[in-house]
């Protein structure tokens, strides 16, 4: 059995046994981000673009529910983008705190339509969220491997 294939099986096995804990304990909610290397967040098929890039922009919804966070493109692994991309990102505990200025790695989905539809600001909002269990700082995903483990991506010009 492949590392991939042990990985996948403990984490199902995980997922057990929280549901389990879970079911036992209804009054008690919790949310954490399940340990997932980058090229783990690229195979997903619901990751539809992971790329590098600088953030230009953060914008809050008028009800500060989400943040529209604009990126200025440097290299893709997958997807196809466009040099200057927006993506949405809720604001939860999990949020991943940008700065602008500061360059990302970040693991992309698809909003459903649902998540497209925000107020205030923010309308024109992005088609792509951040998954932040997966987005991390450039510098972060350097010093874990996590660049080396996905290789060069293809630089966007």
């Amino acid at each position: 059995m492949t590392w991939l294939r042990r990985i996948a099986r403990a984490r199902l096995v995980h997922i057990a046994m929280v549901s389990c804990i879970s079911a036992l304990s209804p009054a008690v909610v919790s949310a954490e981000c399940s340990l997932m290397t980058e090229a783990q967040a690229i195979a997903m098929p619901t990751t539809v673009a992971v790329f590098s890039g600088t953030v230009s922009d953060i914008e809050e919804s008028a009800g500060a529910s989400n943040y529209l966070v604009t990126f200025d493109v440097q290299r893709v692994w997958k997807g196809i983008l466009t040099k200057r991309v927006s993506l949405s990102q809720s604001n939860t505990s999990e949020a991943i705190p940008f700065a602008a200025g500061m360059q990302y790695l970040i693991v992309a989905y698809r909003l459903n339509p649902e998540g497209r539809d925000v107020s205030g600001t923010i309308r024109r909002a992005a088609t792509l969220g951040i998954v932040t269990c997966a987005s991390t700082t450039l510098e972060q995903a350097e010093r874990r491997g996590d660049l080396r483990e996905i290789g060069a991506g293809r630089l966007l010009r």
